[in-house]
């Protein structure tokens, strides 16, 4: 492992068991889990799938700049659209407005988590990849 991407994914890989052994944790305690630790588990996922790219691109072959974005669009689009599914709530009722035909948190989670992070990060995985010299 000689790229410092693939020497820190262990250190992400071990943070995010860290974070969801905390939200896990948090439910047993008297009050339950909270939002909070919603958002935790949330951060875990995504932290642990951005290391696990940085792990597998790490070895060498790939160019740093596109590695680094898509990292960096797992962990923004990932964990932030889940923390924001989660933080929003409920809707309100059946006048509740419909974004897609599915709630404000639906339609976050399927939209953007599901589709961005599906059409983004494969692209940016492909520019990543340095040229080969044929002979």
């Amino acid at each position: 492992m000689s790229r410092p991407e693939a020497r820190l994914a262990p250190w992400g890989i071990a943070l995010s068991c860290v974070l969801a052994l905390g939200a896990y944790a948090s439910a047993f305690t008297a009050g339950g889990a909270s939002v909070g630790s919603a958002v935790a588990l949330a951060l875990a996922t995504a932290l642990l799938i951005a290391a696990f790219v940085a792990l597998g691109v790490g070895q060498g072959g790939f160019r740093r700049g596109p590695v680094l974005l898509a990292v960096a669009t797992i962990l923004l689009v990932v964990g932030g659209g889940i923390s924001a599914a989660l933080l929003i709530g409920a809707p309100e009722g059946p006048g509740a407005p419909l974004y897609g035909g599915l709630p404000a948190g639906a339609a976050l989670v399927l939209y953007g988590v599901g589709l961005v992070p599906a059409l983004v990060v494969p692209l940016l995985y492909a520019w990543g990849f340095e040229a080969e010299d044929e002979e």
